[in-house]
This record gives C-alpha cells, sequence and structure tokens, in this order.
C-alpha cells in the first residue's frame, strides 16, 4: 500500500525535499527543485525481510491468557530438480506429476513427456522419532517409476534421500534436501 508522504535527499545537490503522493502512486519521478535532478520516489511502504528457517516469527497473542504466540517458521524438507527447476515438498503428502489443465498433482513438472501422468508419484513427508522421512510410491500412472535404477513395485514404498534419481517416463527427477 502506497504511502501518502515521503521525505527524499537529491543524490547531485543533498537538498531534502518531501513529496506527496497525492494520486496514490507506487513511485513518482521529480525534479530537484534547486538542481533540476530528476529523482525517482517509490511510496510502497517497507516490508521486513522474509523470515529465514529456524527463525520464530509473531502469530499473535492469546487475549484469554494474555500469552504470545510464536511459532517457528518450517524448516526446508526438500525439492525435486527437473531440467534445472526446483518443485518444493510440502510436508504431508505430495502428488507428482506432469503440467497440464486437468492434472491435480501438488507438484506440476513443466515437461511434455506423455509417459509421466498427470498425477504419477507419491511423495510423502512426515516427522517421526528419527527425523524427518520422505518416501515414495506409485499412484495413478499407467507406466514404470525408477529409483535409483531399480523399478518401483506397484505399492512398493521406498525412502528417498538426498540424491535420489526418479525415472518416470524418459524424464528424469532428482530429490535433494539439502
Amino acid at each position: 500500500m502506497p504511502v501518502n508522504s515521503k521525505d527524499v535527499t537529491c543524490p547531485a545537490c543533498h537538498t531534502r525535499l518531501t513529496v506527496r503522493n497525492s494520486h496514490n502512486q507506487a513511485s513518482r519521478r521529480i525534479k530537484c527543485i534547486k538542481c533540476g535532478q530528476t529523482i525517482e520516489v517509490d511510496f510502497t511502504a517497507p516490508t521486513a525481510p522474509a523470515p529465514k528457517s529456524g527463525d520464530t516469527v509473531f502469530v499473535g497473542a492469546n487475549l484469554d491468557t494474555g500469552s504470545t504466540i510464536i511459532r517457528p517458521i518450517a524448516r526446508s524438507i526438500g525439492w525435486l530438480e527437473c531440467n534445472g527447476q526446483r518443485y518444493n515438498l510440502k510436508e504431508g503428502t505430495n502428488v507428482v506429476g506432469r503440467k497440464a489443465s486437468t492434472s491435480r498433482a501438488d507438484v506440476q513438472l513443466s515437461i511434455s513427456d506423455m509417459y509421466v501422468s498427470r498425477e504419477h508419484l507419491l511423495i510423502r513427508v512426515h516427522n517421526s522419532a528419527s527425523g524427518l522421512v520422505v518416501t515414495a510410491t506409485n499412484y495413478k500412472n499407467k507406466n514404470n517409476t525408477w529409483l535409483n535404477g531399480t523399478v518401483l513395485a506397484a505399492g512398493e514404498v521406498i525412502n528417498l534421500v538426498n540424491g535420489t534419481t526418479i525415472k518416470m517416463g524418459e524424464t528424469i527427477v532428482t530429490y535433494r534436501n539439502q
């Protein structure tokens, strides 16, 4: 949301100017009244830097108890790499498939390989007593899936580790978590 006015300093003559945003613009070009230098003025409100994994953020306050609610930012849980693109995974269930207007996959790969189903692979990400567990199993596909060169049998569930290669049709995807 644009702010109403902003104080700026001319980079050429260092004159301080107050610029009003009467037309509710995101930015505006002005000329310094002293030297004529053109200055670009940004009226967008400053934003805080995005929190990083491991940071905690203020969520709110419990009005009944007066306690502050602070939650940690979810850590990176992994992604798939395909043709130089990165596809982030979320905690829980991730259906992976070929991008199409009728695809309901959570992770839609931008590929033209017709041997990859629109909903081809199911990747589950969950916490266990031993840490984060990432598994893969076939989903609604009619073609084979290979993990590290071995065919994934129907109903078989395989743990993924950093660097696992997944072949769907003619497309190679690599699982990464670091």
